[in-house]
């Protein structure tokens, strides 16, 4: 061991600060993987609402009801983590083989669900934790829309 003035540098307390560095060295590390792991099931949650989501939707559309039942055809999901961004009309359209114009997205006034383009998008402006209402109506009149699908948020939608 080193000496310095006839003492060694452990008894002159030399030491302490590079003990201290990695203390918080180790501290710092353990945060970053706590906040890592929180962060990992978060993004987890948010991707497990969106498959709940879109699978809420699809069962609304194999189940398609008429404008007489329509309370009994409205398929709730709850709890729903869904992230920042923004739902088209197109995405459902695609997906499921419908005209854009025949998927209606509908919200009550609030700070975090905004309805755009007459109801053809939603947009969520922060990550919102929500419930989901999705229904089909077979609608025998219309020339362009013989299926008519509603996704509303918050509220059980409005066929009017």
């Amino acid at each position: 061991m080193q000496k310095y003035c006839g003492k060694s540098l452990r008894e002159k307390g030399m030491f302490w600060p590079f003990r201290l560095l990695i203390a918080a060295v180790m501290a710092m590390a353990i945060l970053i993987m706590i906040l890592g792991t929180i962060d990992y099931f978060n993004q987890y949650k948010v991707k497990v609402s969106w498959q709940r989501f879109v699978e809420a939707f699809e069962n609304a559309h194999n189940a398609v009801t008429t404008p007489d039942n329509a309370d009994k055809g409205i398929k709730k999901e709850e709890d729903l983590t869904l992230a920042k961004t923004t739902l088209s009309s197109d995405f459902f359209a695609k997906q499921f083989d419908l005209p854009k114009e025949c998927i209606t997205f509908q919200a009550p006034e609030s700070s975090t669900v905004r309805i755009l383009n007459g109801g053809q998008a939603a947009s969520l402006t922060e990550e919102t934790v929500s419930a989901a209402y999705f229904l089909c109506i077979y609608d025998k009149t219309s020339a362009e829309c013989s299926e008519h699908c509603y996704i509303s948020f918050g509220l059980p939608p409005e066929t009017g």
